[in-house]
């Protein structure tokens, strides 16, 4: 009987214990930012309404923590272009060996958006892993449409792999390819500021009557940053901003 109730007692424990342990993990990772409060983020919201700048966006001050990455690019030798070599080989142009390029026909007209989405996440989909990749955005300019899809890791952005299409309106339909591979985390986890602190980061480069659409979290390279070695590339979290007209504005993520 008594050892009945001693076990009683320490599954009670252990619950309470997990529990604790389950808050204390969730508020390591999402704090609010001591630096950019709740007083910044109404300032930021007059400044924004004064420029006559508007957003489609939760703003908030809620930071987490994240690691910084690095990757590979992929050459047609590798097992994650396997698919595409196989069946394109005597059609690939490649250049220093990690840019594809190739040249098909389709007689999808460029004006018809829904066909070449529909053209594009089916050719994904037959040579890559079509969970891996997001539509970043499109373009058009007279007869020629364009395409740009984006990979992803942990549902986030990587800068540096891509597919592009481009629609020429003639039959013909040009795609440029960059893969990476061998993703991983490196180092510990660093502090990354909110998404209110980037669009404050970013205001001075925005002008009167901007739509602010969309603000994500992924990773990039900053300018200028050279890799000691070359096959090894390290990326750093980035915040992306949309903005209605179709430009991105870009600012470090991490806090300084």
């Amino acid at each position: 009987m008594e050892w009945s109730k001693s076990k009683t007692y320490l599954i009670i424990a252990f619950v309470i214990t997990n529990i604790v342990l389950l808050i204390s993990i969730y508020f390591n990772k999402y704090y609010v930012n001591d630096n950019f409060d709740k007083k910044s983020l109404i300032n930021l919201s007059k400044l924004l309404s004064s420029k006559n700048i508007t957003y489609d966006v939760s703003l908030n001050i809620q930071t987490r923590k994240m690691s910084p990455i690095e990757l590979q690019y992929s050459t047609i030798k590798d097992k994650n272009t396997k698919k595409l070599t196989s069946k394109y080989i005597n059609m690939l142009k490649i250049i220093d060996d990690v840019y594809i390029e190739l040249n098909l026909k389709s007689d999808i007209s460029s004006n018809d958006y829904e066909s070449m989405m529909e053209y594009c996440e089916k050719f994904i989909k037959e040579n890559f892993d079509e969970k891996k990749y997001k539509l970043k955005e499109t373009y058009k300019e007279d007869k020629m449409a364009m395409l740009y899809y984006e990979e992803l890791y942990d549902n986030m952005f990587i800068e540096q792999g891509y597919i592009k299409f481009i629609f020429s309106g003639d039959g013909d339909v040009d795609i440029s390819i960059v893969k990476t591979k061998n993703i991983n985390k490196v180092g510990k986890p660093i502090e990354i500021i909110s998404n209110a602190e980037a669009i404050s980061k970013v205001i001075s480069q925005m002008k009167a009557g901007d739509e602010i659409q969309d603000i994500e979290i992924g990773y990039s390279r900053p300018q200028g940053w050279q890799d000691i070695d070359t096959r090894q590339i390290r990326l750093i979290p980035f915040w992306r901003i949309k903005l209605k007209d179709g430009n991105f504005l870009y600012t470090e993520a991490v806090k300084n």
